[in-house]
């Protein structure tokens, strides 16, 4: 289970600033998305970034998009170009924003679906029973930890030698920073990159009123806008006068179809 793993430590002075603390993660996602063809393995790197009253997680792709959006704004007001160009930059397979807010101990989770915001407060967290197993994770000091959740089985190697209590996605409530995570069929992972504490983040930038002007739904009706929004945009371009042949419109559905392996099953 060997493997190099990047972390940073930065000292104020002398002292580290406990309280003050602030930190980044990168995780790699390692997930098939059909579940009936293990050649459909795909890799995404998402960021965990802790700040003062709340912790985002979230794909790197979308920090991109993110970034170079708030850029072409700038320079279109400042009028120093009329472009408005974003072609080239990949699309995230997850499109969620997932906020924790630490004064409630809550996930919220954001997502954009046509020109609106929604979001859901997530009721249901992960109930972990602690093993005794210990593992070195590259010079880390891992501890075994097993859960139930949404349908799947996980297993998760938290670390307590790092003063971080977090985690990927909704798997933050364990007593360390996790350093691994998979689940039991070995099709979805979390994999520790890298980590800094006690770094002033870079800019977070997330998408204008996204927040502010964020309708809040159930998580069932959360989930249910998600699918009809993939299968209704065939009907959007068609509505939209674009030519779509038989051919592409039964390649598309056969996509969503393929895509079938979810962080969550429930």
């Amino acid at each position: 289970m060997a493997k190099k793993i990047v972390g940073i430590f930065l000292f104020i002075g002398s002292l580290f600033v406990f309280s003050q603390e602030k930190a980044s993660l990168v995780y790699e996602y390692s997930y098939i998305k059909d579940s009936l063809n293990t050649q459909s393995k795909k890799i995404e790197y998402f960021q965990l970034r802790v700040l003062d009253k709340f912790s985002l997680f979230v794909s790197e792709k979308n920090i991109k998009r993110d970034s170079l959006s708030q850029s072409l704004i700038k320079n279109f007001e400042q009028k120093k170009s009329n472009s408005f160009d974003l072609t080239g930059y990949p699309l995230s397979d997850f499109k969620f924003y997932l906020l924790k807010y630490f004064s409630e101990n809550k996930f919220k989770i954001y997502q954009k679906f046509e020109k609106q915001f929604y979001f859901y407060t997530e009721e249901e967290l992960p109930i972990w029973i602690l093993k005794t197993e210990v593992v070195k994770i590259g010079d880390l000091n891992c501890h075994k930890a097993e859960t139930f959740y949404r349908g799947r089985k996980w297993i998760a190697w938290y670390t307590t030698d790092v003063p971080i209590i977090t985690g990927p996605y909704k798997f933050s409530n364990l007593p360390g920073m996790v350093v691994q995570l998979e689940n039991s069929t070995g099709t979805l992972s979390f994999n520790l990159v890298s980590y800094k504490v006690g770094s002033k983040n870079e800019d977070v930038f997330l998408p204008e009123n996204m927040i502010s002007n964020a309708k809040e739904i159930k998580r069932k009706e959360f989930l249910i806008l998600e699918q009809s929004t993939k299968e209704n945009l065939i009907l959007k371009a068609k509505n939209l006068g674009m030519g779509i042949s038989a051919e592409q419109e039964k390649s598309y559905r056969d996509k969503i179809k393929k895509d079938n392996n979810p962080i969550e099953l429930k």
